[in-house]
């Protein structure tokens, strides 16, 4: 316990019979976490706040909550995929599968079209049986929006996405930040979005005690997003 650091975050109640107040544990040990510390100090930053990947995927989910509907993410990545659901900035459920890119077929990269495939069957299977559960217990509607990245380089994110909304029979989306995240004239492909949205997400922590900076995507752009184990 002398080596932890704890943090714990609210959960909504679910609407049970007998609700009751829950609440999401996170805990590390401070000689894993301090390494990174150190790290980011000799780098000649000053590190401001240390959270989760969850969380952190939370956050960049928050910029796209300007109403009350709920939102879906699918981050698919090389041997697990996550779904996560939120709403008003608040997180509800997570749920890892142990289906990721190196398990789907090779032609998803750089195609244009996806006719069948059995382990994106098995996600979007898998994201259902997510929806039906978030809204037993929490007596909510399905996500308005559902949003897919993949830190995979040269993924074919958008067929997938046509593919997942085609058997969802829901609107998927693929989320692209480069209009929204400064970068200058540095590669900023999907894929690297993908590989640093926790760090993007982290970035957000302190916004979000705040005001959300909220992003408007144009209605002809597809959505969704990715992280790692704690991001600072």
């Amino acid at each position: 316990v002398e080596d932890a650091v704890i943090d714990a975050f609210p959960v909504p109640p679910q609407k049970s019979s007998k609700p009751r107040d829950a609440i999401m544990i996170a805990a590390a040990q401070v000689s894993q976490v301090q390494p990174y510390i150190v790290a980011i100090r000799q780098a000649g930053l000053v590190p401001t706040e240390v959270t989760i990947q969850l969380m952190a995927l939370r956050n960049v989910m928050a910029c796209f909550e300007t109403d009350e509907k709920t939102t879906a993410l699918i981050y698919i990545q090389q041997k697990e995929s996550e779904v996560v659901i939120t709403s008003q900035h608040q997180l509800y459920f997570q749920r890892s599968l142990a289906i990721g890119a190196a398990a789907i077929d090779s032609s998803l990269l750089h195609t244009t079209e996806v006719t069948s495939q059995a382990e994106l069957d098995r996600i979007a299977l898998e994201m259902q049986r997510s929806f039906d559960y978030y809204q037993t217990q929490w007596r909510q509607p399905l996500p308005a929006r559902i949003l897919l990245i993949s830190s995979v380089a040269d993924f074919a994110l958008e067929a997938v996405a046509r593919y997942l909304s085609t058997r969802l029979s829901l609107g998927v989306r693929v989320l692209d930040l480069r209009a929204y995240v400064p970068h200058g004239d540095l590669p900023f492909d999907l894929a690297q979005q993908g590989v640093c949205l926790s760090v993007i997400g982290a970035a957000l922590e302190s916004a979000l005690t705040q005001a959300v900076p909220t992003v408007t995507m144009p209605a002809s752009q597809p959505v969704t997003a990715e992280v790692s184990d704690a991001a600072t």
